[in-house]
């Protein structure tokens, strides 16, 4: 596993800029909700007006065009209703421990700010102001890793091993904490030293699929998550597509480990081609419809370059300074109990929770304790619907 350094001994070179002052902040919220009011409209008015305070100071005279356009076209902009429910969600981020980040004001990721639809406010958790971000000559080496729910053995051990390869360059490793390729593509981050920035679809009170807020203190380590999304706003269905945007906006370059024809890793991969980065895919077999996505992008000419490793990755890019790590299989210290999982697991092959607690006589919330130290040490491998594997080879 990487050693896992603070974020702000490995990162922090260049000063951060002020935080977004309060009344800006206020004033951004109140563009997000207003009734009528969308981003491109947002950001119409904002290359008018400067910053979003600017649109209520009636000192600023050069500012009378935009601020009479807000007023008749987005009147709801202006009401007592949206002030105060801007309000009140100012007080709950405070409240809550959150930060932000607003794209007229402060430390705004950089790559995110270049999109046209680039979110107004983003809301966040951890020490990710220590990636620095906002600087434009930061060279964060920022990887959008991307791909199917439910994954297979293939996607899964390419993922693995790409973290490996990856230790030690200052990747950062961006997905959507999702099940299957994104979340396996975090943990591997994470037992590799590198951060990870989790988008989310959702407000800051949960943590979706519910079963990952068990992964919540090792993201929070060594990243952070962000979203767009207020606190309260639940997970719908069109708020991962838009949520997609961002996962794309933020890196150089987005990977597409595994994925069929439709579905939110192409939106993420032709998002990514849309804002003029480079997109890359790991090529599966031609009969496989889980690898299809991939093989569509790749096939298209001068769209998306192949990546059979991190190697390739680091060359398309022109980051020449990737070192393939010397990789061996280390034997990781296990407790008496995990030992006794484990062992349960070898002998069945491939089994749930519920199996290993009647082969153990171990309760199953123990189990599933057990089970996660065990992930998190790399001797076994998460399946969907609940079950596990042993990890073969070098153990």
């Amino acid at each position: 596993m990487g050693t896992q350094t603070p974020l702000n001994e490995n990162y922090k070179q260049y000063p951060t800029p002020e935080a977004c002052p309060e009344n800006e902040a206020l004033a951004v919220l109140r563009l997000q909700i207003a009734q009528g009011l969308g981003v491109q409209s947002a950001h119409q008015l904002l290359r008018l007006s400067g910053t979003a305070s600017a649109l209520w100071d009636p000192t600023c005279e050069d500012q009378v065009h935009a601020q009479t356009q807000a007023r008749e076209k987005f009147p709801d902009l202006f009401s007592s209703r949206t002030q105060e429910r801007a309000l009140r969600e100012w007080e709950r981020v405070q409240s809550s421990g959150l930060w932000v980040w607003c794209l007229t004001s402060g430390p705004y990721p950089h790559n995110l700010k270049q999109c046209p639809d680039a979110p107004l406010m983003l809301f966040g958790r951890g020490p990710l102001s220590a990636l620095e971000l906002h600087h434009p000559r930061r060279h964060n080496k920022l990887i959008s890793v991307v791909g199917t729910r439910s994954m297979t053995q293939y996607a899964s051990d390419f993922l693995i091993d790409f973290a490996a390869d990856l230790a030690h360059t200052g990747a950062v490793i961006v997905s959507g904490l999702a099940q299957g390729v994104d979340i396996t593509a975090q943990i591997a981050a994470y037992k590799n030293g590198l951060p990870t920035i989790s988008c989310l679809a959702h407000g800051m009170h949960q943590i979706y699929p519910a079963q990952h807020k068990k992964y919540l203190p090792l993201l929070l380590e060594q990243g952070g998550l962000i979203t767009e999304y207020w606190y309260g706003e639940r997970a719908q269905p069109a708020q991962f597509v838009r949520r997609n945007r961002i996962i794309a906006g933020l890196s150089e370059v987005t990977l597409v480990v595994e994925s069929p024809r439709k579905g939110g890793s192409m939106i993420t991969a032709h998002l990514a081609k849309s804002y003029e980065r480079t997109l890359c895919a790991v090529p599966g077999r031609i009969s496989d419809p889980i690898s299809a996505g991939c093989l569509d992008v790749l096939a298209r000419p001068d769209y998306a370059h192949v990546v059979r490793h991190a190697a390739d990755l680091f060359r398309h890019m022109g980051w020449d300074d990737f070192v393939p790590q010397t990789r061996q299989w280390v034997v990781p210290e296990l407790n008496l109990a995990q030992q006794d999982v484990l062992r349960a697991l070898r002998l069945r092959g491939r089994a749930t929770a519920d199996h290993l607690s009647q082969d153990t006589q171990r309760p199953v919330s123990e189990v599933l304790g057990l089970l996660l130290g065990l992930e998190i040490a790399g001797v076994l491998y998460r399946l969907e619907g609940g079950w596990y594997a042993p990890k073969t080879g070098g153990n």
